[in-house]
C-alpha cells in the first residue's frame, strides 16, 4: 500500500479517536477545573513535541537529519513548558505563553507537515512510523482543545456548578 495513504489512514483514525476520548471524557473535566490549571494540563501536549528531536537520529528515520523540524519542535516545547509552569503558578504570562504555544505551535505543525509532502517522509520514517502514528494525533487535538480553552474561557464561578453537574 502507498506509504502516504497508510500513514494518514492511520494519523486520522488515531486522530478520530483521541477526539472522541477528549470530547466525551476530558474537556468536560477540564472545563470544571480553574481556568489556569486547565490551560496548564493542555499545554502537555505541546510539550512533548520535544519528541520530534527524533528526527536527528540517524538510523530511526531514512532521511538526513531534520535540523529546521528538530528545532522548531524544541522551541515549541519549551514555549509550552514556560506555559505549564506559568499556569501551575497562576502567573500573569500563563495566557499569553499559551496563545504563542498555539499561534507558533500550530505554525510550526503546518510547516513540518508541508515539508513531509515535499520530502515524501511517510515513505522515510522507518523505525519512527509508529512514534509519529501515535503522537501526532494528540499533539493535534491538544492544540485544538488549548485553542477551545483560550477562546471561550470557563467563566469565574461557573467550574464548581460543572464540577458538581460532572
Amino acid at each position: 500500500m502507498n506509504p502516504t495513504v497508510l500513514f494518514f489512514f492511520q494519523a486520522i483514525f488515531g486522530t478520530v479517536l483521541v477526539v472522541l476520548v477528549t470530547s466525551w471524557y476530558v474537556l468536560p473535566k477540564l472545563r470544571a477545573l480553574p481556568y489556569n490549571r486547565a490551560l496548564e494540563l493542555a499545554l502537555y501536549g505541546g510539550a512533548v513535541r520535544y519528541m520530534g528531536t527524533i528526527l536527528l537520529a540517524q538510523g530511526v528515520v531514512d532521511l538526513p537529519p531534520d535540523y529546521q523540524g528538530a528545532i522548531g519542535d524544541v522551541i515549541v516545547a519549551t514555549i509550552a513548558l514556560a506555559g505549564i509552569i506559568a499556569n501551575h503558578y497562576r502567573s500573569s504570562l500563563g495566557r499569553p505563553l499559551a496563545w504563542a504555544y498555539v499561534v507558533i505551535g500550530g505554525s510550526d505543525l503546518v510547516l513540518v507537515t508541508l515539508n513531509g509532502f515535499r520530502s515524501g517522509m511517510w515513505s522515510h520514517l522507518a523505525g519512527a512510523w509508529t512514534f509519529v502514528v501515535l503522537i501526532f494525533p494528540p499533539i493535534v487535538v491538544a492544540l485544538a482543545v488549548t485553542v477551545i480553552l483560550l477562546w471561550k474561557p470557563v467563566p469565574v464561578g461557573a467550574a464548581g456548578v460543572l464540577s458538581s453537574a460532572s
